[in-house]
Order: structure tokens, then C-alpha cells, then sequence
């Protein structure tokens, strides 16, 4: 399974910026401190450290596709004498873990990534103990706001969105999970909408990086190259409009989960 996004540390310095009082606010008030949780596609694992403080009876699980991402979240975790938690490496398709193992699996902006996402819900199913609780948080592209907006990054959006789909990626997984819940049998099912929204100047900078770095060296930008669907011209006008839009001083973005 490829991921869709790059790694790099552009990618760590972005993601490390999550934490699980935003990402997981929905989920906070439904845990208990003895619960045993996964955490499935953890990434550097910014959020799962701070999901092990809030466990301090439990045990959180963290896993990803590659061990370099959770690297950062093993110093931050010893870093903050957190000793409840682990970390592993492997598939979303094929979970190392026994079937009923976890009180609670937790999932953010992970599913829309992998090639299948039923069969990933499924294995997240299948290590849920009877009565667990399952929580997926997960981007809907389909929604998108900008400024200032220019028809540069709005053409910027509109390849990525192409160059994502032609990875097998699902970019708009976010609107469709309800129904996925549903064809996966799971029971009690509630969906809310979210907005995540970006005005620090921390927060656009990296971002700029980020989506910088991407159009270089991320395989969805390479299928839109290999797919002629920009020029180089084209793709160096979108990334030039990004620095430009990062230097703006009321620079937002906001997407939809």
C-alpha cells in the first residue's frame, strides 16, 4: 500500500502540529481513564501521546505505515514520562492485533488515504471489543475555503484533488463515512460535520511548506505529471501563488471533516 501524501520531515512538522483536543474532541467525553485504544494511522503521533495522558489507567496503541513517522511521538512520550503507550508498524488492511483487543479504535484523516477503506473498517471492526467504540474523523475535499483566493490555488486544489483520486486515494471520504459505517454493520452510528481552520502564521507558513513540498515529491503529484494533466509551468505558477498567499498577514484556509 502506497500513501498517498509525502513523508519527509515537512511532513512531521505539520502533523506534529495536531493534538487531540481539537482532532479528537469528539471522542474525549465518551473515554474512560482504564480503556485500551488504538490509534490506526497515528502518523508522528502527536495526538496519541496526548490520548495516553488522558488514558493514565489504560493503554493506547499507536500504528502507521512506516515506523520513521512515530519516531517523533516515542521522544515526545518519553519526553513527557508518558509509559502507557506503544507504537507499531503496520497496514490498516491487516491489523497485528487479536480480534476484541481495544475498548475504543480511533482514526483521524486515515481511511480517505487507502486504497480500501471498507476492508480497513472492517479490521478496526474486527480488534473492537463487543460494545467498543469505533471514531473516525475524515477529510471531505468537497468543501474548501480560501483567502485570499486566487484561480491559481483554487486550480492548485482542483489538480491535487485529481492527482489524489488517480492514486486510488478517496478524497472526499469525509461525506460518504456515514454510509461506509452502515455497509461495515456497525450499530449506533453518529455523524457530525467540522471545520479545521488555519489563521496563525505558524500554522499558514507551514502549510505553504508543506503543500510546497508536495507538489515535488508526493506520489499524487507525480501522477499529475505523469498524467500531463499540468505543465511544469503551470505547477511552478501554483506553488509560487502558494508563497505568495503564505506572505499575505490575513491569510485562511479552512476544509471540512
Amino acid at each position: 500500500m502506497n500513501y498517498p501524501l509525502s513523508y519527509g520531515e515537512h511532513a512531521i512538522n505539520h502533523f506534529t502540529r495536531r493534538r487531540a483536543a481539537e482532532k479528537a474532541r469528539f471522542l474525549l467525553p465518551h473515554l474512560k481513564e482504564n480503556f485500551h485504544l488504538l490509534d490506526c494511522g497515528c502518523g508522528p503521533g502527536s495526538i496519541t501521546v496526548d490520548l495516553a495522558e488522558f488514558l493514565k489507567k489504560g493503554h493506547v496503541s499507536g500504528i502507521d505505515l512506516d515506523s520513521s513517522q512515530f519516531l517523533w511521538g516515542q521522544n515526545e512520550a518519553h519526553r513527557r514520562g508518558v509509559e502507557n503507550l506503544s507504537f507499531y508498524e503496520g497496514d490498516a488492511h491487516s491489523l497485528p492485533f487479536d480480534d476484541e483487543t481495544f475498548d475504543v479504535v480511533f482514526t483521524h484523516a486515515m481511511l480517505w488515504t487507502v486504497p480500501q477503506p471498507l476492508l480497513a473498517l472492517n479490521e478496526m471492526k474486527r480488534v473492537l471489543k463487543p460494545g467498543g467504540l469505533l471514531a473516525c474523523r475524515e477529510i471531505d475535499r468537497s468543501s474548501f475555503s480560501i483567502y485570499p483566493a486566487t484561480p491559481e490555488l483554487f486550480r492548485g486544489f482542483e489538480l491535487q484533488t485529481q492527482g489524489l483520486l488517480a492514486t486510488g486515494a478517496h478524497p472526499f471520504l469525509g461525506g460518504q463515512l456515514k454510509e461506509l459505517f452502515e455497509q461495515s454493520g456497525l450499530k449506533n452510528i453518529q455523524a457530525s460535520l467540522a471545520t479545521d481552520y488555519f489563521d496563525q502564521i505558524d500554522d499558514i507558513a507551514g502549510i505553504v511548506v508543506y503543500y510546497i513540498k508536495n507538489w515535488t515529491h508526493s506520489p499524487w503529484s507525480l501522477k499529475v505529471r505523469s498524467l500531463s494533466l499540468a505543465s511544469d509551468e503551470e505547477i511552478e505558477s501554483i506553488k509560487n501563488s502558494l508563497q505568495i498567499w503564505g506572505s499575505h498577514p490575513k491569510a485562511h484556509v479552512a476544509g471540512t471533516f
